[in-house]
Formats: structure tokens, C-alpha cells, sequence
């Protein structure tokens, strides 16, 4: 790179081209995103597009070549970037190669050909991610610049700017800055001010190359890389946005996306065969079962909950209708569960991410519910991963407080600070409670499981300091609640880039295996302190490894996790699936099979004697847990795999019955199943092909690997 002569006119990328109306007269083909302002007339000066004087210098590294002005009609120039786009999805090589570079380079000029001006300049930060700065990376720039339209003066007067012209300017700057432009220097500070105002526009790569040209141009502000830093991490706390940051050649699924539409169809005509037998199967039910009326009303609303978030809205609304009129709403614990898959049903429909916290609306929801009421309100919400995705609720102990008039930690309250100091504040407040020994090991860990949630919302100055301190008070807890800490743990080192805090809570889980292989089983209503559930964030924090690039360290930590947990115990086979949930996340289907076909063969038989541990021979708890542990680890598999599975889960319907003190209102064992296999089919994994679902991975890690590197070097 650096001994070459680099001429960006030169580049083997896009080949401008006048689009010529074609025989229908079609003109060029436009974005689907607002219509945008019309260039400058200053910037016309003839019918083609301008042509800067050639020096060809051929380039070894990115093999450029002079670059030629053709016309081509819209259907020749569709043809080609389709063929461009397919090469690409097939392209055999690292983000940072030549290939991979020049072919970024030369779908964003078929794309701003075609006036696709957010794929073009989507593609255009691609191409210039991985140059570092040079001449290869200021041809690069200069392309994007000119590509972009307009001139900065003109663009920084814009007080409402589209996407496309706040990208525009970040084309701008940072051509400038790698040309070392003093005109734009003496801008600095109007530039800085306006990207303050109107960044929110932009995707995360345009966003930090932003920034990273105002550093440039101010002779290095670490300060301001910092504080973007920050800004980068908040938007990545759920990964990069689909809408936002991918171009659209790459998502090849979800509700309105054509190229994998077949199987999100899939998806949807399952969950209706799936939701038909829930409503015709005859099941042996209890004698103290509520009527079988009730629990098909709730199954109908979580059903409805999954098909608005496949896009699906007018199903999930006409089955929303016919849960509503079927249950009594006269009884306060009817109006609150309905009040909260409503709220839910809307954000699906409104596609907002379903963690997404309802602490305002659930504070209004459970308003008056009396102590019988509201236990019977959480038992649900405790079981529900629909209601509550993360909250870690323990109804039996709240009930218990609340005899006693004694009261405990609400972290719900948290959600609805939006200062970072004050925020800070209140975490660390908090801290204390997971430090002190007066509180029962199960409580400091759900206060300290909770807390961790929250640090995703900090700067990385602050947050980093609070995250040492809980995984310090961590330690004197017992295996298995401290091994749920650590697990939640490397997700907050893993979002901020520290993969050496990762590596060593990673060696510090290991060496907890063996102690949760041995431990005492826990009962039969268990919940995340158990072996299984240990074993299933361990699989969920493999989702974190493969993002910031640790992906045989969580292998190897899953490997150790197999052999650990060898045993023919219910605690042990949990386990076992869970742990198959992180091998299927990494492709390692076969890996996954055994533990998976073993839990089938005891989740369809009646009289498996592992799951008969409650009192009476019923080993519904036992079977939801199974259920519930059987669908998480099938979901993070291919689609074909995960299918297959899901449907497989229907098998213990005909004789799943319980004697749950919610049975006034429904059967809580077969709404549990409904939210298990409802919530399996909705997945990212699901609905995303493999190729998407990598492409982001890898994305990821290197936009956190280039914002880590310089934010800090």
C-alpha cells in the first residue's frame, strides 16, 4: 500500500455512466427513503458527469484501471449491480482485502448511479473502513465526496438535512481532513456544532468517520473521539441496526424483505398450525383446571404477540379481538395481563426491540392488584419471556416480603432515569446492597444481574469502574449465582472492547464448572440459579464471544461445559441442551443433535422418570423448564434446524396439565408452552439467513475493533 501511487480516478470501482431511458422510459431508479433536494445547478455543467484529468498509475493492491464514460439504460445498469451484489455474497475473502474494497467501491457507484444515495453511501464507508490513512484512502474519499453532491459550505446551511446529505457531509469532511484542506480546517467548529445537531442520521461507520475527520482537522481531539466512542456503543448496545447500518443486498430476510421471504412465510404458516393444535388438542386436564375457554384466549394473545413481530399485524390484531372478548376483564388480574400483551403486541407491530422495558406502563398495569393478585400477576411474568424478557422476578419470595410488610430492591425504577450521571448515581447506591452479607445469596445476585443491564446505558469511563466493583462483590457468592454475574459480565467487557477483562472472567467460569456439576439439585420450579440455567447464559453469552471476535474461546469454554455436565440427572440433561444452544449458534449442529435428541425422548414421554420430581408424580414443572431450556438452544441454530425442532415441542400437549394457583385464571402450563414455542420462532436467528446473521457479527466486530483502536491509540 504504501510504496504504491495511488490515482482514485483510476479506481477499479464504479464506472460512471449516464443512465438512458430505456424502451418503456423508465427513468433511474430512486431509494425508497424520502425524495430528496435536487443538486446545485452550480455543480451541472453538462449532461455526464464530470471527468477529472487521468494519471494512470496501476496500484498492485487494489488493481485499478482507467475508468471509462459509457451509457447504459437503468435495465442493463439493474442487471449489473445484481451481479455485482451476488459476487459480493459470494466473495471468498477478508473485509480488509483488495477484493473486498473494490467491490464495496464498486456497488456504491452503481448505487449512486442509480440514485440508491443511502446503499451507495452505506457502501462507500465500507470501502473506506479498513484503508488507513494514505493515498489509497484519500481516492477513496474524494470519490464518496464527489459522489455525495454538493459542496460543505452549502451543506452545513441545512437546517432539516435528509440522511443523505448528512452522510454527505461526513464525505466531505473526511476527504478533507486526509487532504489536509485548510479551508475546512477554518470550519471546524461550525462542522462539529452541526453533526452535534443532526448525527442521528447516520449509520455507525458514517458517524465515526465523521468524527474521526474533525479529530484530524483539529490536530487530534481524543476528547471528542472518546465522547463518540460512547455515542457508537450506545447505538451497538443490540448489535447493529438492521435499518440503519446494513445495506440492503445483505438482509436477506424479515417482514418486507423479498430475497428470503420464503422463510419468514415459513415461519408464519407454522405458528398457525402450531397455534391450531394448541386450540383442538384434548388434553387430560387437572379437576381444578381453569375452563379451557380461559387458557385458549391466552394462548391466542401470545400467538398474536409472535405474528406481529413476523409482520403479520392484522393476524395478531384479530387474535388480540378474540383473546379480549373470551376473558373477563372485570377481574383485575385479566385487565393487567391483557393491558401488558397489549402494550407488548403494539411495539411488536411498531417493530421496537422487544426487550424494550415497560416500567411506566406496568407501574400503571399493577396499580390496586392486591397481594393474591399480584402474586398470581408475576407468576406469569416470572414465566413469560413475552412480558418479561430480562427482569429476573422471584413471585413466592415477593409474596412472602409482603406478609411481612417488608419490601426489596425495584431496579425497574432505573429505566426511567435518562441522566448518565444521575444514573451513575443510582447504580452505584445500589451496589452496596450486592456487597453486603445481609442480603441472601439470591438476592444480591438478581440485584447484581440486574445492575449489570444497566451499564450497557454508561460511558465506558464510568461504567468500567462500577463493573469492577460487582464482579468483585461477586465472589464470595456460591457457584452457581456467581457464575450467572460472570456470564453477564463479559457482555459489558465484551460491548466495551475489553477482551482481555473478557478472557479472564472466561477462565473464571471455566473453573466454576466443575463445582455447578456437583452441586446439590435445586428443585422444581427452578430458575436462572440452577445448573441449566447457568449453562444457558453461558450459551447466550457465546452471542457476545462470536461478536468481538472470541470465537474458539467460546468453544472451548462450551466443550469444558460438556464434560462437566456428564451426568443423568434432570440439572445435568438441561444443561447439556443448553450448552447444545451455544454449539448450534456456532454452526456446530452436530454437536448440538445428542443432547437435543436425548431431552426429546423425555419431553414425549408421560412417564419419563427424570421429569417426575414434583409431589403427586406430575412433571409439568419439570417439562416446562425442559420446554422452555429445549426451545432457547433450538432457536440459535440454522433455520431448517430450528424449525424442525420448535415443532417437535408440541409433543407433551395431549396430557400437559397443572395445579398452579393461576388456574382461576388459565392453565399456566400450557400458556408456558405457547410462550416457549411462540417466542422460538421469532428470533433473529430465525428470520435472518446464515449469511446475514455473519455479515453482522463480522460487521460488528470490526466497527468496535476500528472505534476501540483509535478512541484509545
Amino acid at each position: 500500500m504504501q510504496s504504491a501511487t495511488f490515482d482514485f480516478q483510476a479506481w477499479e470501482g464504479p464506472t460512471p455512466v449516464v443512465v438512458e431511458r430505456d424502451e418503456r422510459g423508465d427513468g433511474a431508479v430512486s431509494d425508497d427513503e424520502a425524495p430528496r433536494p435536487r443538486r446545485s445547478p452550480a455543480r451541472r455543467t453538462s449532461s455526464k458527469p464530470e471527468m477529472a484529468k487521468v494519471k494512470a498509475q496501476p496500484a498492485p493492491a487494489l488493481t485499478l484501471q482507467q475508468a471509462e464514460v459509457v451509457t447504459r439504460p437503468v435495465a442493463e445498469l439493474e442487471e449489473r449491480l445484481a451481479a455485482e451484489e451476488a459476487a459480493f455474497l459470494s466473495l471468498d475473502a477478508s473485509a480488509d482485502s483488495s477484493e473486498r474494497i473494490g467491490a464495496w467501491g464498486r456497488l456504491a457507484g452503481l448505487y449512486g448511479v442509480l440514485q440508491r444515495h443511502r446503499e451507495s453511501g452505506l457502501s462507500w464507508a465500507h470501502s473506506l473502513w479498513e484503508l488507513p490513512p494514505g493515498e489509497a484512502a484519500l481516492g477513496v474519499a474524494r470519490q464518496w465526496a464527489q459522489s455525495a453532491g454538493s459542496s460543505l459550505p452549502l451543506l452545513l446551511e441545512n437546517t432539516t438535512p435528509s440522511e443523505a446529505q448528512t452522510r454527505a457531509v461526513v464525505a466531505q469532511l473526511i476527504a478533507a481532513a486526509f487532504a489536509k484542506d485548510a479551508s475546512a480546517r477554518a470550519r471546524l467548529q461550525q462542522a462539529q456544532a452541526w453533526l452535534d445537531r443532526h448525527d442521528d442520521n447516520l449509520d455507525v461507520r458514517s458517524l465515526w468517520l465523521g468524527r474521526v475527520a474533525l479529530s484530524m482537522l483539529s490536530g487530534g481531539d481524543s476528547l471528542g473521539l472518546a465522547r463518540a466512542r460512547d455515542r457508537v456503543l450506545a447505538r451497538l448496545r443490540r448489535g447493529l441496526s438492521l435499518e440503519r447500518d446494513v445495506p440492503r443486498f445483505v438482509r436477506s430476510a424479515g417482514p418486507g424483505m423479498a430475497r428470503d421471504a420464503a422463510r419468514v412465510d415459513r415461519v408464519v404458516q407454522q405458528l398457525e398450525e402450531l397455534l391450531q393444535a394448541f386450540l383442538t388438542t384434548q388434553r387430560k386436564r387437572s379437576l381444578v383446571e381453569a375452563p379451557e375457554a380461559f387458557t385458549r384466549a391466552y394462548v391466542r394473545i401470545t400467538f398474536a404477540w409472535a405474528f406481529a413481530r413476523v409482520g403479520n399485524v392484522a393476524r395478531a390484531r384479530e387474535l388480540e379481538a378474540e383473546a379480549s372478548s373470551a376473558i373477563d376483564l372485570n377481574q383485575r388480574v385479566n385487565a393487567a395481563f391483557v393491558s401488558l400483551y397489549r402494550a407488548r403486541i403494539q411495539q411488536a407491530a411498531e417493530g421496537v426491540p422487544h426487550d424494550t422495558p415497560l416500567a411506566t406502563e406496568l407501574r400503571a398495569i399493577a396499580q390496586g392488584l392486591g397481594r393474591d393478585e399480584r402474586y398470581a400477576f408475576d407468576r406469569l411474568r416470572q414465566r413469560s419471556y413475552i412480558l418479561e424478557p430480562h427482569e429476573h422476578l422471584t413471585p413466592f419470595l415477593g409474596f412472602a416480603r409482603a406478609a411481612q410488610g417488608v419490601t426489596r430492591e425495584d431496579l425497574a425504577d432505573l429505566r426511567t432515569v435518562t441522566d448518565v450521571a444521575q444514573l451513575a448515581r443510582q447504580i452505584e447506591l445500589r451496589i452496596a446492597d450486592v456487597e453486603s452479607e445481609q442480603l441472601e445469596a439470591n438476592e444480591r445476585a438478581r440485584v447484581a444481574d440486574g445492575l449489570l443491564d444497566f451499564l450497557l446505558l454508561l460511558p465506558e469511563s464510568v461504567a468500567l469502574p462500577l463493573l469492577n466493583r460487582i464482579i468483585g462483590a461477586a465472589q464470595p457468592l456460591p457457584p452457581r449465582q456467581k457464575a450467572a454475574v460472570l456470564e453477564d459480565a463479559v457482555k459489558i467487557a465484551g460491548h466495551f472492547g475489553r477482551s482481555d477483562l473478557v478472557k479472564q472472567l472466561i477462565a473464571a467460569i471455566g473453573s466454576l464448572m466443575a463445582e455447578l456439576a456437583t452441586a446439590p439439585a435445586t428443585g422444581g420450579d427452578v430458575g436462572d440459579e440452577d445448573s441449566a440455567g447457568a449453562a444457558e447464559l453461558l450459551a447466550a453469552g457465546v452471542r457476545m464471544l462470536r461478536r468481538v471476535g472470541l470465537r474458539e474461546e467460546a468453544s472451548t469454554l462450551l466443550s469444558r461445559a460438556l464434560q462437566a455436565f456428564r451426568g443423568d440427572t434432570r440439572d445435568h440433561l438441561m444443561a447439556r441442551v443448553a450448552v447444545a444452544g451455544g454449539f448450534a449458534y456456532l454452526g456446530r449442529v452436530d454437536l448440538a443433535t445428542p443432547a437435543l435428541e436425548e431431552a426429546f425422548g423425555h419431553l414425549s414421554n408421560q412417564s419419563s422418570p427424570l421429569l417426575r420430581r414434583l409431589s403427586g408424580g406430575t412433571p409439568t414443572g419439570d417439562l416446562t423448564r425442559l420446554a422452555r431450556v429445549m426451545a432457547r438452544a433450538i432457536s440459535m441454530g440454522p433455520a431448517d434446524f430450528a424449525l424442525k425442532g420448535l415443532r417437535r415441542l408440541i409433543a407433551p400437549l395431549p396430557w400437559l396439565t397443572d395445579m398452579s394457583s393461576s388456574n382461576t385464571y388459565f392453565c399456566m402450563s400450557v400458556v408456558e408452552l405457547a410462550d416457549i414455542i411462540a417466542v422460538g420462532h421469532v428470533g433473529e436467528e430465525l428470520t435472518l439467513s446464515e449469511v446475514t446473521r455473519t455479515f453482522l457479527e463480522e460487521d460488528e466486530y470490526r466497527v468496535r475493533r476500528r472505534i476501540h483502536r483509535e478512541a484509545t491509540g
